[in-house]
Order: structure tokens, then C-alpha cells, then sequence
């Protein structure tokens, strides 16, 4: 069955000035999930992130979810990825049964 997976933004903290630029996010936190069409499971973290001027700066407020996500997908390494895939998927592998009582 196929697995479709997601990161979802939960929370950010931001610094109120950094190098020149104001609000600027410095953590993420968020859940990494996957679902196959019957049963879903997550998982979550942190990411502390960076900014690095003469990077480009987005003003928080113009901040999209997909951006963010991007950030913190774009710090994991091909290993990282693999390993919470895996994760979910022998997860979403499992019966769930309804409890006996």
C-alpha cells in the first residue's frame, strides 16, 4: 500500500532582531506523519535553524507553511529521511485491534 507522508508546522520561536532583519525564526517545531489510506501515525521534533545573511529573508509574515517546510525537510540528511520513512511505514504496518474491554 502506498504511503503518503507530511510535515506539518506546529510552532515556530523567533528572534525579535537578528542580523539586521526582525522576527526571525530560529526554531521549528513540527510532526512528520504518514498515512495509507486507513491509518495514519506521526512523529515529531525540532529543528533549529540559521539564518545566514546575504541569504534571502522572508518577512514572517509573509511565511508560508510550505516554505518553512522546506526548511526544515532541506536540513535533513537522505539517512534522516529514510529512517522516520521507515519508522512510519512498519508503524502504519501494524494491526490495531480495539481494545478488549
Amino acid at each position: 500500500m502506498t504511503i503518503a507522508y507530511v510535515l506539518s508546522v506546529t510552532s515556530m520561536a523567533c528572534a525579535p532582531q537578528y542580523e539586521g532583519q526582525v522576527d526571525v525564526v530560529i526554531r521549528v517545531v513540527w510532526t512528520y506523519g504518514g498515512t495509507n489510506g486507513v491509518n495514519n501515525y506521526y512523529c515529531g521534533g525540532e529543528t533549529i535553524l540559521l539564518y545566514v545573511p546575504p541569504a534571502p529573508f522572508t518577512p514572517y509574515v509573509d511565511l508560508t507553511e510550505e516554505q518553512v517546510a522546506g526548511w526544515v525537510t532541506g536540513s535533513w540528511t537522505p539517512e534522516q529521511t529514510a529512517y522516520m520513512q521507515e519508522t512510519i511505514a512498519a508503524q502504519l504496518a501494524l494491526v490495531v485491534l480495539p481494545l478488549p474491554w
